[in-house]
């Protein structure tokens, strides 16, 4: 296939893409072999059809008519994708933790994540860094994304720091569905984790 064609075919496959939407080099492999992927992704990226995020992941532009400028992608939503392309199950950790959940108002100066893969950290195109952790996929494995975002919270906050504002604001950002699976996902947690997990659940009619 020639590379004008591998070219054409992507564009179109991405003009299917929502504005915003990321994905991955991998995600092509149809298209032609990787240094041909690889060379038209480039070239879509210099004519600004797309904008890189980092090595391998790309975003179809977003730009904000009210805001005058381009959208950002979420370093949580890069770290997922991130996640994905390598098979591996990823959960923020720590003040990353409890930003998403709206514990801390102090925004990351890195993103933390725990991951069954390997140590890693990675610069994005825009300067933001995620760091992934590994830890042992049976204690992540199994966990809905926001069960185990509530526990690595938990987890992170410690066992003396966990007040009745902090109980109030995570009952408050979850849904009652969300609240059921944490019930039932959290029963191999620390025990202490469990007994927080039965005060924020009884205050909602789960």
């Amino acid at each position: 296939m020639e590379r004008t064609q591998v070219k054409d075919i992507i564009e179109q496959r991405i003009a299917s893409y929502p504005n915003g939407y990321l994905f991955v080099s991998s995600n092509f492999r149809d298209c032609g072999n990787y240094e041909a992927v690889k060379r038209a992704l480039a070239r879509l990226a210099e004519e600004k059809k797309i904008i890189r995020i980092m090595r391998g992941i790309y975003k179809k532009p977003n730009f904000s008519e009210f805001l005058q400028e381009e959208v950002e992608a979420s370093p949580i939503d890069v770290a997922k994708i991130y996640g994905t392309a390598y098979g591996w199950s990823i959960v923020p950790y720590g003040d990353t933790a409890l930003n998403l959940l709206g514990l801390s108002t102090q925004v990351p100066s890195v993103y933390t994540f725990i991951s069954d893969g390997p140590y890693r950290k990675v610069a994005l195109d825009n300067g933001i860094l995620l760091e992934f952790r590994h830890r042992a996929n049976r204690e992540i494995s199994g966990l809905s994304y926001k069960s185990a975002l509530i526990i690595e919270a938990l987890r992170a906050i410690g066992k003396e720091g966990v007040s009745e504002e902090i109980r109030h604001t995570i009952r408050h950002k979850s849904t009652e569905e969300e609240l059921k699976k944490l019930k039932e996902e959290s029963i191999y947690s620390r025990n202490w984790i469990i007994d927080e997990i039965k005060k924020i659940i009884g205050g909602a009619d789960v």
